[in-house]
């Protein structure tokens, strides 16, 4: 279907599930029209499912049409960035996220806490903190508290946002920016948050274990730039990546090496990863966006 049958389809569907998964469609439309169209259903419905598949394909259209000489006068599309305070939708979900140093993660949050438990606040809210590790790497923390009784630890997480990859095969690398998302919870062999009298601390055990975490990824781009192809399979950088990261196809290191290669203009290095990658698809066939890419390279 065009994307003119799409939306005729779009309006006659009665739930928001249905519209919602209708969008993945469009994912492949070249009609600057369909960012304008699409910004107007955000602006003017509040439906959750459509904000998230939304979100997802906006950042698609806006990136394929960004140099469009049309974009500017897509009325609903500029009306949506106003209305989030925005320039891009590229990190949405961190928008609110307050900027802090590295160094000073959880000295952060531990004032935030101690700062509304001193005067009185609610005790029920959340913290999301982002900063910068690395070359094209943010990590990010957020908490939640309060969900059960006032001020009691609820949730933990921890992860980083990176430009060098989309994993999505819908979106392949066409608009490089996920998330690496680590989840750490309360069932674990000590109590992350005390507040004795008052003085709330995390433990030094989560406090050493999130430090490392980004100490790790500090270099992430100039070591992925060195390893050599052939030892990827054995490198233990490789190795301890994956191993933080849940990669256990080795796709989401691959595809970094690859963009790290583009933008060091080193071609014979991004075709022999190509030829990796293939490899590592193997004959899934759930590869086939992926195989379409690492082709691209490999030729």
């Amino acid at each position: 279907m065009n994307d003119k049958d799409i939306w005729i389809k779009y309006d006659k569907l009665q739930t928001w599930s249905t519209k919602s998964r209708l969008l993945r469609e469009l994912f492949y439309s070249n009609e600057i029209s369909t960012l304008n169209r699409l910004s107007k259903e955000l602006l003017e419905n509040t439906s959750s499912s459509l904000k998230d598949e939304g979100i997802k394909l906006i950042k698609v259209l806006e990136q394929k049409f960004q140099t469009h000489s049309k974009i500017h006068e897509q009325e609903y599309y500029k009306s949506l960035l106003a209305k989030y305070k925005i320039q891009n939708f590229t990190n949405f979900w961190f928008k609110d996220f307050k900027i802090i140093d590295k160094s000073s993660i959880f000295e952060y949050l531990e004032n935030q806490i101690q700062t509304r438990s001193l005067k009185g606040l609610n005790g029920k809210f959340k913290l999301e903190v982002r900063f910068n590790i690395g070359k094209h790497l943010d990590g990010y923390v957020f908490t939640n508290f309060g969900m059960r009784k006032p001020y009691e630890f609820s949730h933990f997480a921890y992860g980083f946002i990176t430009d060098l990859v989309d994993y999505n095969g819908r979106m392949l690398n066409d608009c490089p920016n996920t998330q690496n998302h680590i989840q750490q919870i309360p069932s674990i062999p000590y109590e992350i948050l005390t507040n004795k009298n008052g003085i709330f601390e995390f433990h030094s055990k989560l406090k050493e274990e999130v430090n490392n975490f980004y100490l790790y990824f500090s270099d992430h781009y100039d070591s992925l730039a060195q390893i050599e192809i052939n030892y990827i399979p054995t490198s233990s950088y490789i190795l301890k990546t994956n191993e933080l990261t849940g990669d256990n196809s080795n796709l989401w290191t691959t595809l970094s090496m690859m963009n790290i290669a583009k933008s060091e203009k080193n071609y014979q290095r991004l075709t022999s990863l190509a030829r990796l990658g293939k490899k590592q698809i193997g004959n899934r066939s759930s590869g086939s966006a992926w195989i379409e890419y690492f082709n691209k390279y490999d030729n």
